[in-house]
């Protein structure tokens, strides 16, 4: 049986997609104008995003069983109405799909239909012996982020290739696997009391005028009008049929529709498209609505409006930790002080579990079966925003350097206490240390990102520089030890490791 080196085991059990960072920059900007972004595929990693999936996915993981200890949810930014599930439990959405949808019903449809193919094992049956490399390939790339990375703003994964795997089936049993997972959706959407009607929606677009734009979803997903048929029918009998989201849930899938516009329209588009006034008799879409104008503004540089924008939405929701976040992001540039106390505000809202001015509990309103996950990975952008503007003060204030960069280290080793195979924690300390000159620390983590990353060469290089410099017996000298040793053993047979 096929097994995966116990790194790749360790990083998937506590990446669930978590940090999907979406950066303003001209090059998306530009490309904004007609479309809604890059058609460059990267994963989409944001703490709110990763939150209100997981809460939109809630209600089905109970009927997933063992399985849903397992599942991660990605996003990828790509402008494609697409969906795939892939290594068994890793389910990724286009964020084009997202912006497709047109209610919580129907993304939860698409997810249904997704898990059901989690629950058949569809993808270990259509991966081949010879294909496994390609899969290993792709769960380094979930796995991990491109080395360069040093700010918050930069995309967090390289193009995935073929986002499919490898499907080599015919049509007739691309459809079978279709149908099977149609009859598990139904349950599954029952089971969780959610009403299939958003499901039955969501294909028979694919039979109306827009079903050109759904072509990489009818190659994967082939529709045909007897299996629509044979699914409307178990649709309008179930006993979910009328069962619609609650007016939070609405909110938070508007909130990360309209999110996801923000980040990937131009501005202009975004405040055409989310214009005052427009949806003054729907709540959530109004919510939603000003959430997207203050990122707008945000990436014009337009301050004082994106501001202003989220004065209005915290007098509604005054305890949002995501709405604070943004503040806090607007703040960087204008005062960073007045940044930190947004972001510190932010994280301790986050660990203390608040939820978008409800009330709820962040990590006790997610199923037992992820939460854990979930929580885990959370603060992990809102720790990078806030170690990068300490590290900022640190360069411009003389007499808080030691309080800022104390605190920055904090930062970074409590994100990895929550998120221990985090690349980008890493990093940040990497570059702490390098600044403080603490050669042998620095080498260390180094080496453990370069491990983490897969490039095993480099990492043993990089431990064998930190080994020199650690003192013996120290708790980072051990880790060292151990990182070495394992080093070694995955060396290819043959392969010998220089160093310069």
């Amino acid at each position: 049986m096929f097994s995966y080196p116990p790194i790749i085991k360790h990083a998937l059990y506590f990446l669930l997609v978590c940090v999907l960072v979406i950066a303003p920059s001209e090059n998306s900007s530009a490309r904004s104008n007609t479309s809604r972004g890059s058609e460059d595929p990267r994963l989409i990693m944001d703490a709110e995003i990763a939150y209100r999936l997981a809460k939109i996915a809630e209600p089905l993981l109970p009927a997933l069983g063992d399985a849903a200890e397992r599942l991660s949810l990605h996003v990828m930014r790509k402008n494609e109405i697409n969906a795939f599930v892939t290594a068994g439990t890793h389910v990724v959405f286009m964020s084009g799909l997202i912006q497709e949808t047109e209610s919580i019903e129907e993304l939860q449809g698409v997810m249904a239909h997704e898990f059901g193919h989690v629950l058949a094992d569809h993808y270990a049956l259509t991966v081949a012996d010879a294909e496994r490399a390609q899969r290993t390939a792709l769960l380094l790339l979930l796995a991990s982020v491109p080395l360069a990375l040093v700010s918050r703003e930069a995309a967090l994964a390289n193009a995935l290739g073929s986002p499919q795997a490898v499907v080599n089936l015919t049509l007739s049993e691309r459809r079978a696997r279709e149908t099977i997972a149609d009859n598990s959706a139904v349950q599954i959407l029952e089971s969780g009391k959610v009403s299939p009607k958003g499901m039955l929606g969501f294909l028979e677009k694919l039979r109306g005028e827009k079903a050109s734009g759904y072509s990489k979803y009818l190659q994967s997903h082939p529709a045909t009008q007897d299996r629509i048929a044979f699914l409307a029918s178990k649709v309008r009998s179930s006993s979910a049929y009328e069962n619609f989201a609650t007016p939070s849930a609405r909110e938070g899938f508007e909130r990360m529709r309209a999110k996801i516009d923000a980040f990937t329209f131009s501005p202009r588009i975004t405040l055409k498209k989310y214009a005052k006034g427009k949806f003054a008799n729907d709540e959530a879409k109004r919510i939603g609505a000003m959430f997207a104008r203050a990122i707008a503004y945000y990436r014009q540089g337009d301050n004082e409006r994106a501001l202003e924008e989220v004065g209005n939405l915290l007098e509604r929701r005054t305890r949002d930790p995501f709405f604070i976040e943004l503040r806090g992001d607007i703040l960087r540039g204008i005062d960073p002080r007045a940044a930190q106390t947004a972001y510190r505000e932010s994280l301790s809202l986050l660990e203390r579990g608040v939820d978008a001015g409800y009330g709820d509990a962040l990590t006790n309103s997610i199923s037992k079966s992820i939460s854990s996950s979930i929580a885990k990975g959370f603060a992990l952008p809102i720790r990078l925003s806030l170690f990068d503007s300490l590290l900022t003060s640190a360069d411009r204030d003389d007499s808080a350097v030691e309080s800022d960069l104390s605190e920055a280290e904090s930062l970074m080793k409590i994100a990895l206490l929550r998120s221990p195979a985090s690349i980008l924690a890493r990093l940040r300390l990497a570059r702490l240390y390098e600044r403080q000159g603490k050669r042998g620390d620095r080498a260390l983590v180094w080496a453990e990102a370069l491990w983490l990353r897969g490039d095993y060469h480099k990492a043993y290089c990089s431990v064998r520089e930190a080994l020199t410099d650690l003192p013996s017996s120290s708790p980072a000298r051990l880790r060292a030890d151990d990182l070495a040793q394992q080093v070694l053993s995955n060396r290819k047979r043959g392969e010998r490791f220089t160093c310069s």
